[in-house]
């Protein structure tokens, strides 16, 4: 399973948790994506991290921002490390809980195809920063 931002099931780290709880957890696990959980949470995910932190098997990397355009809040995907996504307080909790999980950087915001190689690299360079600062 794995959380996401808006009026959906598992929005919340809580909905994760109850619809896992009773599951054992070779069965069932949670691809944590932490750019749904900001959106979702703001400053306050890691508040619940905890909970889902032993099911946590894969991490949704990726980052972005709120922003009002048209007179309306939107979301804005970034590259890695432009965003509202505290990635360094991030991996500082994963290692704390003991996340031992697989990654997977995802590219959402806009980039045009013969960019992309380039901007793969310039986030992979990113995410290796923050998770060695960990």
């Amino acid at each position: 399973i794995q959380n996401l931002a808006g009026r959906i099931l598992g929005a919340s780290l809580w909905e994760c948790w109850l619809l896992l709880r009773d599951l054992p957890t070779e069965a069932i696990a949670v691809q944590f994506d932490i750019r749904h959980a900001t959106i979702e949470r703001g400053l306050s995910w890691d508040d619940e991290l905890w909970l889902i932190a032993p099911r946590i098997r894969t991490l949704a990397i990726k980052d972005a921002y709120w922003a009002r355009q048209d007179d309306r809040w939107q979301v804005v995907n970034t590259p890695l490390g432009e965003g509202q996504v505290d990635l360094a307080r991030y991996f500082s909790l994963l290692a704390r809980h003991g996340v031992d999980a697989g990654l997977c950087l995802h590219v959402e915001y806009e980039v045009a195809r013969e960019r992309l190689p380039a901007a793969l690299a310039r986030d992979l360079a990113a995410l290796r920063r923050f998770e060695a600062g960990a």
